[in-house]
């Protein structure tokens, strides 16, 4: 572990209160998840505003969230294509520059038979898609139905969305108030935002608003804090 100029031990930072790159639609403030930060001195976070893409695949629990892996606007843009062609044709995914091609599984009568699931596995083993994006499933699909063909597709943000993020802190787990920890108005791809504040009460949690006309963003906290 390195020391500091004044000859004490660094400590490594803990990971607290995060949010995986997930596409949220609600137009009214949530509440995610409370967390603990025990005797922390220091918190860090990062609230990132991600490309993505949701598909609308006939049929049921066969529909993806893409969510593009950095946030921002990606250069080159990152898109995806699902290809259905040919009898017995395996399953597999290639990847060339920010385009990602996945060839569905076909039975002998060249019909697809990859259901959602297996094609989130196959992206998940392939690492040169997974540095690209995040493969969710939908809200409400088990990804147990089987998936279409569709056209390569550029992975994008709505235009008229907007993302504002707070920390609320408390001494209780119960009673919550604002902290100085805010994003405010980061409109559309925006990228990431990184802020920071010193001496947090015990609980914190945070306050997710997607305003704007759409309502619907993906976006992601990273969060640590120091002891």
């Amino acid at each position: 572990m390195p020391y500091n100029p004044n000859k004490q031990f660094y400590q490594d930072p803990v990971a607290v209160g995060t949010l995986a790159p997930i596409v949220k639609t609600a137009a009214a403030t949530e509440n995610l998840t409370a967390f603990q930060f025990y005797e922390a001195q220091t918190v860090a976070a990062q609230l990132g505003v991600h490309e993505f893409l949701q598909t609308a695949m006939a049929g049921a629990n066969n529909d993806f969230d893409f969510i593009a892996r950095q946030a921002g606007v990606n250069s080159p843009a990152v898109r995806i294509a699902f290809i259905v062609a040919g009898a017995s044709t395996p399953a597999s995914c290639t990847v060339a520059g920010g385009d990602i091609t996945v060839n569905v599984a076909t039975n002998g009568a060249s019909a697809a038979i990859s259901t959602a699931a297996q094609i989130k596995a196959l992206i998940e083993a392939t690492p040169a898609a997974t540095a690209l994006v995040v493969a969710n499933l939908q809200n409400g699909n088990d990804g147990t139905g089987v998936v279409a063909a569709f056209a390569i597709t550029a992975l994008v943000a709505p235009a008229a969305t907007t993302v504002d993020c707070k920390l609320q802190v408390s001494f209780d787990g119960v009673t919550y108030t604002d902290s100085a920890l805010v994003f405010t108005q980061k409109v559309n791809a925006a990228g990431a935002e990184s802020k920071s504040q010193t001496a947090v009460p015990v609980w914190g949690r945070w306050v997710l608003t997607i305003g704007g006309v759409t309502h619907i963003a993906a976006v992601s906290i990273t969060a640590v804090y120091k002891p």
